[in-house]
């Protein structure tokens, strides 16, 4: 057993460093820098994220130093939230750049710690690259087309809720840990006429626990540490060990007729799991 630690910490290490930061290239906009011990709180520097979000435009970058902010941001427009991961690639950045839920209150999906809900159905309009979202009671991640990287995305979620929620959106390199929901991840549909895709590859899903049975939204079984309602998606080279609940993936085509056929699930390794791996609803 300490072998197959030892191994699944390995793939993490290698999961979170196999993009690399100069993937990420500056195009247009201007560069915002968040420093808790910032005095200026104006133009370029900040000492919240809240502040730097608020305070940015299309096309900016936002880069986050090294330190535990506890607050919800929120964006409608095409931005980068990004730790020093950005700039030097550094992999210790993802760690200690973190956004916690500790004490910070929650309603909503609206209240998620991240928020984005303005897009073009455009999957790089919103990217949170490099952070660890950590410590929310309900709602972690709610994005609306957007793109999430070399993040650790843990502690999250409750047993009525569910902690990540988006929208044709692309997620990579990313470790989901120890996270509990009626389902853990949830990729939501938009209407009858547009049926949105998501990409989810080389990830590890490791100790999460779905609790859905049955319906936990429209009478659908959605138990799933991934469950897909209304969406299409790709979802290779991704690592599930030791999650617990009535499925690994729960996909329902709700009104769409085709989307089993719009469904790819190839290359993924699943491990430590004694239930069901897929649930499909057309």
């Amino acid at each position: 057993m300490k072998r197959v630690h030892f191994f699944i910490s390995f793939l993490v290490s290698i999961l979170l460093l196999s993009t690399s930061a100069k993937a990420f290239a500056f195009v247009g906009g201007k560069r915002i820098v968040v420093d808790k011990t910032s005095t200026t709180n104006s133009g370029t520097s900040f000492s919240t994220i809240k502040m730097a979000v608020d305070s940015a435009v299309f096309g900016d970058t936002i880069i986050i130093k090294e330190g535990t902010y506890k607050e919800k941001i929120r964006s409608n427009t095409s931005i980068v939230v990004a730790s020093e991961f950005l700039l030097d690639g550094l992999t210790s950045h993802i760690a200690n750049t973190i956004i916690s839920g500790d004490s910070v209150f929650q309603n909503s999906t609206t209240d998620a710690l991240v928020y984005s809900g303005g897009s073009d159905r455009d999957t790089s309009y919103f990217k949170l690259i490099g952070l660890t979202v950590t410590n929310a009671s309900k709602y972690a991640v709610y994005i609306s087309f957007g793109t999430i990287r070399n993040c650790i995305l843990q502690i999250s979620g409750s047993i009525t809720t569910v902690p990540f929620v988006l929208t044709g959106s692309n997620i990579s390199n990313t470790k989901f840990s120890n996270n509990i929901g009626m389902a853990v991840l949830q990729f939501d549909w938009i209407n009858r006429e547009y049926q949105p895709s998501a990409t989810i590859s080389n990830n590890i899903f490791i100790n999460n626990k779905a609790l859905g049975v049955n319906g936990y939204q429209h009478g659908q079984n959605n138990s799933g540490i991934l469950y897909f309602n209304g969406s299409a998606a790709m979802i290779f080279n991704n690592i599930f060990y030791n999650n617990a609940g009535d499925n690994i993936f729960s996909i329902s085509g709700k009104v769409f007729q085709n989307i089993i056929d719009t469904f790819y699930i190839v290359h993924n390794t699943i491990y430590k799991y004694n239930t069901r791996t897929a649930f499909f609803r057309t």
